[in-house]
């Protein structure tokens, strides 16, 4: 995440966009940096541990047979194991590696409008 969600959303904030001014700075601010990791992503310790804990939670509430722990280093096979399904004859797909994540963002970002504040409104 530090490669690329975050390094999205502090270039956004070093460009001058705010919450108020960018929808992709505001939902970032207020599902992932306040709402997931309470202002403390950049607190590595801190970040990993809730990462850990969710896990944990997953396993202890989620059936065995039921659960997948995989890692998309391993292929197809476990994957396809677990669904009960042939595996493919292609190669395993790499869509998200942060090279190919960076080169999306930077494709959106140049064909992207520009974003205007909208005015605010009081009750």
């Amino acid at each position: 995440m530090v490669n690329t969600i975050w390094e999205v959303y502090a270039n956004l904030r070093r460009a001058g966009q705010t919450a108020e001014t960018n929808p992709l700075v505001r939902l970032g601010q207020t599902m992932l940096w306040q709402g997931t990791f309470h202002g403390r992503f950049e607190d590595k310790a801190y970040a990993i541990e809730l990462f850990e804990q969710h896990i944990a939670r997953v396993k202890a509430e989620l059936p065995r047979e039921g659960l997948l722990v995989f890692d998309v280093k391993q292929g197809w096979d476990p994957l396809c194991r677990f669904l009960d399904v042939p595996v493919p004859d292609k190669a395993f797909p790499h869509l998200n590696d942060t090279e190919k994540f960076r080169i999306m963002v930077e494709d959106t970002m140049a064909t992207a409008p520009a974003q205007t504040p909208e005015p605010a409104t009081h009750p």
